[in-house]
């Protein structure tokens, strides 16, 4: 904007300042406020509101700057005053604009030749900008203060805004970022656990692991990651000098943008020290506990001191309700039915059609029914031979039936709570699920995992979720042969090491056929697929093979042990018959 000195011109100066600050310091997409890239700039007005043009900046030009400028209040003229050069550098005092800096943040977008340098980026700046050198002179120090040398000062690609924000609050408007999933988890001298690293998948991370070796207690911690709360009691560290690290767990989140690192200490009095305004998500989060109970975290509420209750289910609070915070599913489900427009119905339904066991009938709901010992009516299911109470249902069905029931439950709940509040639902969700296998049949179990990942995509078109699943299950690590993706899916398990220590690693996933094949993976690790005894007959023989002069007892005594351990399908005999009769034994 060039302003003649001692003369005026009409010029709607808001406009004009407006549009400056749209081409250079609008950062964020979905943003409507402005960036303060300054070092000096307050940290809690890092953004200024969308309105800065015609409210901070007027407000400095007609009062901070007034005596720079020849302006009649009221009117659209401006020019520059006789003396604005000193009452500009008065306004400064000892200090002068880093015109280097400046210019970086303005032409961060801006593609120089290779074989430009810093002095060019300077010179480019007072050309655009129309800067005299009395001006250069008097406001502006021209100094680069560095410690790249010339062939490092400039990056291949310009800085991406998501970069520059990541150090950064999110804006106002915008809000805490809606996006975040879980990116990083990294625990030190926790359980049985020295040190983990976890950079998760975004869509589906299959964790495997003998028992006690902390599977639950990952999920757990991953869901304090993401909601600054525990489940049930808070991870703690063991009480032994075994481990030498401080215990300490470190987590980061991301989604549009990468959040920064953080890392929590554990003290032994205070417990665990998380860093001021720690981050946490703004998905929904959903826990699936292996004993039937829930956990949902719900962003709308969180930002909301009048929901201070957590949204932490009990077995029997699921089913029978929790005073103000959920009905239950056995009320909820009636309820549901009678509704005029029957969407939240209809959604259930479906839902419950596809975690449906296969190979059975479709599960769906029949009418209400009251029983003896209940004031209310009970939900039923269809089956073949009737309607049966959803009390009286088997283990594997009711749990089926309350992850259905929540999931569904937690999602209608938030999409209320958004409307009502005038506040955009998440459009993220993070689903944990530990021993997602338990109580199903393996027909079940073949099937459960691909099923709920249709389940989540059928909640809404523009849901992305990020999937933890913990499983003792072959079937359930089979189940995804035909829908795992390499690109946004990851496999991983616990080991306990011969220190007694466990370790968290990846796993290549890939096609393995049988389920037996599963069992002598390094998911499970198990050394033959058969039953204990057998496999403990086969060493012993297959040892008797090894042997250059085996003794014809011991091979007969062998063939006599396999003989009661071993199907006459199975694999292990061609090798043994030739062998067996080579050697004395009567076929």
């Amino acid at each position: 904007m060039e302003l003649p000195i001692g003369s005026k011109i009409s010029i709607q100066l808001d406009n004009a300042t407006e549009q400056f600050l749209r081409a250079f310091y609008k950062l964020h997409p979905k943003s409507d406020w402005f960036f303060q890239p300054y070092k000096g700039a307050n940290r809690e007005k890092t953004w200024v509101k969308p309105n800065y043009a015609s409210t901070g900046l007027q407000s400095i030009n007609t009062q901070t700057f007034r005596d720079a400028f020849d302006h009649s209040s009221g009117t659209a003229f401006w020019g520059w005053s006789p003396n604005y050069l000193s009452v500009l550098q008065s306004r400064l005092g000892r200090k002068r604009i880093p015109l280097f800096h400046l210019a970086s943040w303005i032409f961060r977008n801006t593609t120089f030749p290779d074989s430009s340098t810093r002095q060019d980026v300077l010179l480019k700046f007072r050309a655009d900008f129309k800067l005299t050198d009395s001006e250069v002179s008097a406001l502006f120090d021209t100094s680069i203060a560095s410690a790249l040398d010339e062939r490092n000062a400039f990056q291949e690609v310009p800085a991406a805004w998501n970069d520059i924000i990541s150090r950064f609050p999110m804006p106002p408007d915008v809000g805490p970022e809606a996006e975040a999933l879980l990116a990083f988890i990294g625990m030190q001298s926790l359980g049985p656990i020295a040190h983990l690293e976890f950079n998760p998948a975004p869509r589906l991370n299959l964790i495997t692991g003998d028992n006690g070796v902390g599977k639950t207690f990952l999920l757990d911690t991953i869901w304090w990651v993401l909601t600054n709360e525990w489940v049930d009691y808070p991870v703690a560290p063991r009480n032994t000098t075994f481990f030498s690290a401080t215990p300490s767990i470190t987590y980061q989140l991301a989604g549009m943008i990468a959040h920064r690192p953080q890392t929590a200490l554990f003290d032994g009095k205070r417990g665990w020290i998380t860093p001021t305004n720690r981050d946490v998500s703004r998905s929904l989060v959903l826990y699936s506990r292996s004993d039937g109970a829930f956990a949902v975290w719900d962003p709308i509420r969180y930002q909301n001191a009048q929901f201070p209750e957590k949204l932490h289910f009990e077995r029997d609070s699921v089913w029978g309700g929790k005073d103000r915070l959920i009905e239950g599913l056995l009320r909820d489900l009636v309820t549901w039915g009678t509704e005029s427009d029957g969407q939240v119905m209809e959604l259930f339904s479906r839902t419950l059609a596809r975690l449906s066991p296969p190979e059975m009938q479709i599960l769906s709901l029949g009418e209400p029914v009251r029983i003896p010992g209940y004031s209310q009516q009970i939900p039923t299911l269809r089956h073949p031979y009737g309607e049966i109470p959803l009390i009286f249902e088997s283990a594997g069905i009711k749990r089926m039936v309350a992850m259905a029931y929540l999931v569904i439950w937690a999602w209608t709940e938030h999409k209320t709570l958004a409307a009502a509040l005038e506040q955009r639902t998440a459009s993220k969700l993070v689903l944990l699920v530990d021993e997602l296998e338990a109580h199903l049949h393996p027909k079940w179990q073949r099937t459960v995992l691909p099923a709920l990942l249709g389940v989540l995509s059928d909640l809404s078109s523009e849901l992305d979720s990020q999937i933890f699943v913990a499983t003792h299950s072959p079937f359930v690590t089979a189940s995804m042969e035909n829908d795992f993706r390499h690109e946004s899916d990851k496999f991983f398990t616990l080991d306990i090491q011969n220190n007694g220590l466990a370790m968290f690693h990846e796993l290549e996933y890939r096609p393995r056929g049988a389920v037996d094949s599963w069992l002598i993976s390094p998911a499970f690790g198990l050394k033959d697929a058969r039953s204990v005894e057998a496999a403990a007959a086969i060493r012993r023989a297959t040892a008797l093979q090894d042997e250059a002069e085996p003794d014809q007892k011991a091979v007969r005594h062998a063939h006599e042990e396999l003989t009661k351990l071993l199907p006459t399908g199975d694999r292990f005999w061609p090798r043994w018959l030739l062998f067996a009769k080579k050697h004395g034994v009567q076929i």
